[in-house]
């Protein structure tokens, strides 16, 4: 009887500690406590067995739940079910900080009131397993009951403001691919809010819920696409340009708010218009134009370039035969081609098709193709889609050409018309000799194998000048023309022709 005495002083003792470290289970904790008191005054064996049967409760009662994110996913769950998922990330904090991105997704419940309730289990299915598969496989990934969807990421390594923007943005990424539905795509975009543990008064799981969640309602005020960070104490954190949309671009280009603007390309050294580039711009109902850079990448990953070259290809054919009604002697305009163009089967025939539709004929147009985007695609359908441009009458340029590894031999047998040297080697070429002797190597090569020389983004008159007596076949940047309307181009070719004739030559 002492053996059990002393068996239930061990259970009993240890059972005492999980309830001093478990004070939240307390009254689930002190029932195996209980049971093994009263088996103390029985025999050894019930002792134990009670003892032990109660030591294995309290520990599953008090073991933290480990959010499970990969076993299925976590669909329709209530907010109470993401703040115990929530509880040993935050609990871990100290050693291993957590963010939490509150994702909403922008005018959802419109889009809900106009489709189907197995549409949009659809949806949100897929919007699910798009920010799942952007995340690590043991982060916590839950959609609610109220449509938003929850990812809380454990940072195991030194992150800042700019790791969390990024992360923000890949997920936003995830959602542009249009999601088809009865043959029909449809886009959407989410605003995100952010809160992590190091933030002052988060301290539990419902803390950094309510944090982030907020966060998000600040978001989705501010505009579709934006991302913002819980505020607290006052602190301001650096603001977050709301990020353009596939919806937002996909009405643009409905509206016909996507224009090409042109720039002119001169002749090195007579200094006549050779042609123009078309250049996208977004131009919004208020007048803001935005540039390129700020939304080629969504529509790269929404899947519209090809849409966007068709555009731009319609727009230049109308616009060239609109100059050669008015006279101008233009000879050329030029558009780019992006990687998921020239890796399309039908890009000839899409362009034959344009070419007829505005009745011009091939030669009239250049088409520019990265040379990164030669490098990385599959060489022979780019190959067979640029042979079959030139035996179309289509003239096709190199673009950024020195920013990629493209060998010589690829160059041969591309049946290239021009190489546009990037604007990275042409930059201070007035004052730099390592500069000059790498764009003289260039352009020497270029015209060993046949090519003309295009120097683009010149922007200033020496830089001009070195180019030149570099020996560049053409001359491209602000220090030409900046990039204009179609409308604009009769009176900037008025004012060069008329500034080409009366003025001293420079070069």
């Amino acid at each position: 009887m002492n053996m059990g005495k002393a068996m239930t002083y061990i259970l009993r003792e240890r059972l005492v500690g999980q309830i001093v470290n478990n004070s939240k289970r307390t009254g689930i904790v002190a029932m195996p406590l209980v049971c093994s008191a009263l088996a103390a005054h029985v025999d050894l064996p019930l002792a134990i067995a009670c003892g032990t049967v109660g030591s294995l409760v309290s520990l599953i009662a008090t073991e933290p739940r480990k959010p499970r994110p990969t076993m299925g996913r976590q669909l329709y769950r209530t907010t109470q079910y993401l703040i115990t998922n929530l509880a040993p990330m935050v609990d871990s904090a100290a050693h291993t900080p957590c963010i939490l991105f509150a994702i909403g997704v922008d005018e959802f419940d419109l889009w809900c009131k106009r489709n189907s309730k197995s549409d949009r289990h659809d949806v949100i299915t897929a919007l699910y397993d798009r920010l799942a598969g952007v995340v690590r496989h043991d982060d916590l990934v839950i959609h609610t009951a109220d449509h938003r969807f929850y990812i809380g990421i454990a940072m195991r390594g030194v992150f800042d403001v700019n790791t969390t923007i990024s992360i923000a943005q890949r997920l936003q990424r995830a959602v542009d691919a249009p999601f088809v539905i009865r043959d029909r795509p449809h886009y959407f975009s989410v605003s995100i809010g952010i809160a992590d543990t190091r933030m002052d008064g988060i301290d539990a799981g419902n803390d950094l819920c309510r944090a982030a969640t907020m966060a998000t309602t600040l978001a989705a005020d501010q505009g579709a696409g934006s991302v913002r960070f819980f505020p607290q104490g006052g602190a301001q954190i650096k603001d977050i340009e709301p990020r353009p949309t596939a919806p937002a671009l996909q009405k643009a280009f409905e509206r016909g708010e996507i224009q090409a603007h042109f720039q002119p390309q001169v002749c090195g050294f007579t200094g006549q218009i050779l042609g123009f580039e078309a250049l996208a711009r977004w131009m919004k109902p208020n007048g803001t134009m935005i540039a390129p850079l700020k939304f080629l990448d969504v529509l790269k990953s929404s899947g519209q370039l090809i849409a966007l070259t068709d555009l731009m290809v319609s727009q230049s054919l109308t616009a060239w035969k609109n100059w050669q009604s008015l006279g101008l002697s233009i000879a050329t305009v030029s558009v780019n081609l992006s990687a998921d163009d020239v890796n399309d089967p039908n890009l000839v025939r899409r362009i034959a098709h344009h070419l007829k539709h505005a009745k011009v004929d091939a030669h009239h147009l250049i088409l520019e193709i990265v040379e990164d985007v030669v490098i990385t695609s599959g060489t022979s359908i780019v190959a067979k889609n640029i042979q079959g441009l030139v035996d179309l009458g289509c003239r096709i340029d190199l673009d950024d050409f020195g920013t990629g590894n493209a060998s010589i031999p690829m160059l041969r047998h591309l049946k290239l018309h021009r190489i546009k040297i990037d604007r990275g080697f042409l930059t201070q070429c007035d004052r730099d000799e390592t500069q000059q002797r790498m764009l003289a190597a260039m352009i020497s090569m270029a015209h060993e194998m046949g090519l003309q020389v295009v120097a683009e983004g010149i922007e200033t008159i020496a830089e001009q000048c070195e180019a030149v007596r570099q020996g560049v076949d053409a001359l491209q940047g602000y220090a030409i023309a900046k990039p204009m309307t179609r409308t604009a181009v009769r009176d900037w070719v008025q004012n060069y022709t008329n500034h080409r004739f009366h003025a001293p030559r420079t070069a």
